[in-house]
Order: C-alpha cells, then structure tokens, then sequence
C-alpha cells in the first residue's frame, strides 16, 4: 500500500495501515486571496498587508470597509478574474499524481475575511449590534467564494480536494457565540462544501482554536477532516469519544509547549496519547503538528519516528 493510498483510507474510514504522517497533499493557490509568506502590500479587496517575519504570513494593518451602511456597494473582487498562482502552475505540470494528493486552498472565507475588511473587533461586534449589514456582507462573501470554488472546480477538475479555511476559535472559546455562528456562518459554510463534494472532492477546514461546540454542526455541513485539531485549545478525549468516526482528525500535537519546548520524549509521549484519543480502528486520524511553528528538528524527528512505530493498526492503546 503506497502512502497516498494509506491516506486515503485513513480519510475514507477504509481501514489504513497506518495513522499518515507523511506529506501526501499539495495545495493549489488562487492570486488574489492574499498577501503571502514574506509579502506586503495591499490585496485585491483592498486589505493592506505588512509582512513581520518571512516565514509566516503577514498582519493585516488596513481595513478598508469603513461604514456599514455601504456594505451593498462596497467593492469586490470578480472570481471571473480567478486565476492559479506560478507556483500551483509549476505544480499542475510536476507532481506525481501516484504519490500527492492536489488540494484546493481557498481560506479566509467569510468571517476571517469580514475581519479583514472592517477590523476584527468592529466585525465581532457588528454580527450582534449591526446584523443586517453583516448578513448582507456575508452574503457577498459567499456568492464570490462559491465562484471560486466552481472557477477551482473547471479550471483543475481533477483536484482531489479543498482544504478550506476560516478560524472560529480563541484558546479557551468560540469568538462568537454558536448561536451567531449558526445564523451568520453555518448556511454559507455548507453551500461551499456542498459545491466541492457534489464534485466528489474531499473537504477539509482549517480553523484554529476551541471548537467543541460547533463540531456537530461541521459534521452535519459535510465536513470530511477539520483541522489543526489544537491540542490545548479543546479536549482531544472528549473529541475522540463524541466525533470519532464522523470526521477526521488531521493535526493534535502540541505547539503551544510541546513540540516547541518540550524533550524528544515528551513529544513521544504525547504521539502516543494522540493515537489513544483519536485513531479510531478504521482511521480517521492523520497526525502533525496543531500549528504551523518553528519546531527542533530533534522533537520533528520524535513525532515522526513514534508515529511510525505507534501508528500501525491495530494500534496498541497501552
């Protein structure tokens, strides 16, 4: 069984091998979203960006929707316009489809977005004192992510998934209540993974940070995999018993101490806890790091060494 096969199983429930820890998936970038790692400037929906260090992506620093009562008007881009990057280009003619799997990236996709456009604690706010205007807003937001999800779907037909993004969670809570969640995001969310898999495409969301009370709600949208899974932000038992085998866990070790400050031993045993709480007998866990960090290459090594010898199904739970 190749490691692409093995990760297919493991997110089709399909009885794997192994827990993955290989990199098997590759993202395909769209111009336009962003500025990237290392980039500054202002984007097509006119976001000033300021790059602080180079291997992250940058702050953004300018929020160019000022007033609500113009958020009918205010100016968007045209998924018409879409277009891949050079390098997803470069990847297109280069990959070895036997080996990868060719994702989609589409993040920022309504609430991060509407942060970015009025500030964050000015769109927080607004979703509870200006709630027509947000509606409005993210109703705009989601006519154009749908456009781009169906430019990704002709342009590439043959993707093999979308790994959406969107971030819904601080470290110890929603930041908006479930209740606004439902009403301002929940419809939207599942009209564009709806649109992916009706392709046959396989679905994943990024969003950091404590999510526990909406993650029945990600399952009922379609959601195949959620990630980071952060390991300090929620209860990964408590994960593992109530959502196990509904979706898939892709993430979980610690970046908050362990993997960062941490001992190589510290991070194998974490590995090892991980693989009690969330490989379920028929897969639906991919384990890596819960957020992207500079990581000793010594506790890099642990992780994958011990996912290695720890990973194979059946797993020992001892």
């Amino acid at each position: 069984m190749t490691v692409k096969e093995n990760y297919i199983r493991a997110i089709s429930f399909t009885y794997p091998d192994h827990v993955p820890y290989e990199p098997v998936v590759q993202w395909l970038r769209y111009e336009g979203d962003m500025m990237w790692m290392g980039e500054s400037g202002f984007d097509p929906w006119g976001v000033g960006w300021e790059s602080v260090l180079d291997d992250f992506v940058p702050m953004p620093k300018v929020n160019p929707l000022k007033d609500w009562d113009k958020v009918e008007t205010f100016p968007m881009p045209d998924p018409a316009d879409f277009r891949l990057r050079e390098d997803a280009r470069y990847l297109l003619k280069t990959a070895n489809r036997e080996e990868i799997l060719l994702f989609a990236l589409q993040p920022h996709l309504f609430l991060e977005r509407g942060c970015y456009l009025a500030g964050m604690e000015r769109m927080l706010e607004a979703l509870v004192s200006e709630p027509e205007a947000t509606q409005i807003l993210l109703h705009r937001l989601a006519d154009y992510q749908a456009g781009i999800a169906q430019r990704f779907l002709e342009e590439v037909p043959d993707i093999d998934g979308v790994q959406l993004g969107d971030d819904y969670g601080s470290q110890r809570a929603l930041m908006i209540s479930p209740d606004v969640w439902r009403r301002a995001i929940k419809p939207h969310l599942r009209r564009i993974v709806q649109a992916y898999r009706e392709k046959g495409k396989f679905v994943s969301l990024h969003s950091c940070g404590h999510l526990t009370e909406i993650m029945e709600d990600l399952i009922e949208v379609g959601l195949h995999i959620v990630n980071p899974v952060q390991a300090r932000a929620n209860d990964l038992d408590e994960w593992g018993r109530r959502f196990g085998g509904r979706i898939v866990f892709h993430g979980g070790v610690d970046t908050q101490w362990t993997l960062v400050w941490g001992t190589p031993e510290d991070v194998r045993r974490e590995v090892r806890l991980r693989m009690r709480q969330l490989a379920g007998d028929r897969g639906g866990f991919i384990i890596a790091p819960d957020q992207h960090m500079v990581i000793p290459e010594a506790n890099m090594l642990a992780l994958y060494e011990e996912a290695a010898r720890s990973g194979r199904y059946p797993i020992s739970y001892d």
